[in-house]
């Protein structure tokens, strides 16, 4: 009978001290102001950061940021979740940061990529002191567009099969829409462009679209234009902007928003071979040797924007050159 006594009594002190399975799915924050108060600061300003946890789920939810890893005080909880909080106070550098939480013996990271158990240093939340949304941002309904694969207006600056080496194989000219893109379609080009988009504004406003976020359009190999190799210019093969006259092109005083897509990033890891740290300065280019890796151009375009020249090479069949940007 004690024995019996006993396991239940073990048993019941086990339920009792019994720690509830750790539920990452519950670890949330973000940018927004229900986590960052002021969402948008100035410098010398006290900023609130928020974290949330399933209650009483973790033992303790640290906010880090370079050298600071300062522990985190329940702010508020309901019958779902703890909402941890902590101050800080920015100067006029950007403060990038992360959450690291422990529950038992279970230690894991919070970045913008969400749960980890290995932190990834190129994914930390970052708060910019100064910045802030432009009013006609706030609210707006925003369209992206891969301009490549939305509308061919221009057939004429369509890339024409084998027109040049892109990673070492020749570039194809797609011309049925319904085709699948193959496995590695970055050589495959259907040959949509900026007057696609252009033709499309009535029906884009139908939709109540207020700003168009493009993705890349300056000179690159590539369909998709993220290894951009030149910001002066938009690729030939996508149209211009602005006019050899320098005037806008037609429809594009439609009262609409235009935002693009700017990629130092993948540039710079394209060229390097190795990731960039968002602390580097990209303010200084690199030599023209660096600039021949992965994304090089070779064939009738070759030479076309590498090194970032302030005029790229008139396109060989059509002599045109990428359309400016209005400044």
């Amino acid at each position: 009978m004690d024995k019996k006594k006993k396991r239940m009594m073990k048993r019941l002190d086990y339920f009792i001290h019994m720690r509830p399975v750790f539920d990452v799915q519950s670890l949330f924050s973000d940018g927004t102001e229900n986590f960052v108060t002021p969402m948008e600061p100035k410098p010398g300003d006290k900023v609130k950061i928020r974290f949330r946890t399933k209650r009483d789920n973790a033992d303790v939810v640290f906010f880090i940021s370079g050298a600071m890893k300062k522990p985190m005080e329940v702010e508020m909880s309901n019958s779902q979740f703890d909402y941890y909080a902590t101050e800080i106070t920015v100067g006029g550098e950007p403060v990038y940061y992360y959450f690291e939480v422990q529950a038992g013996k279970v230690r894991c990271f919070y970045t913008r990529l969400g749960v980890s158990r290995n932190l990834n240093q190129s994914r930390l939340f970052c708060l910019v002191p100064g910045f802030s949304t432009p009013d006609w941002a706030k609210g707006a309904v925003m369209y992206q567009i891969f301009t490549e694969r939305f509308c061919n207006g221009d057939p004429s600056n369509d890339v024409l099969d084998g027109e040049y080496l892109y990673l070492g194989k020749p570039v194809t000219r797609v011309e049925d829409w319904n085709k699948l893109p193959a496995a590695d379609g970055t050589r495959e080009f259907y040959g949509g462009d900026l007057q696609g988009i252009w033709d499309k504004l009535d029906y884009l406003q139908d939709l109540g679209v207020e700003v168009l976020y493009l993705n890349p359009v300056f000179v690159s190999p590539s369909n998709h234009k993220y290894d951009t190799q030149d910001y002066d210019y938009i690729d030939p093969h996508i149209g211009v902007i602005v006019t050899e006259q320098g005037n806008p092109s037609a429809k594009v005083r439609s009262g609409k928003s235009l935002t693009m897509d700017h990629v130092q990033r993948n540039e710079m890891e394209s060229m390097t071979g190795s990731r960039v740290k968002p602390e580097n300065d990209f303010s200084a280019p690199a030599s023209c040797e660096q600039r021949t890796g992965t994304g090089s151009v070779t064939g009738s375009r070759a030479g076309r924007g590498m090194c970032l020249r302030r005029a790229p090479l008139p396109s060989p069949r059509t002599g045109r050159r990428g359309g400016t940007l209005p400044v």
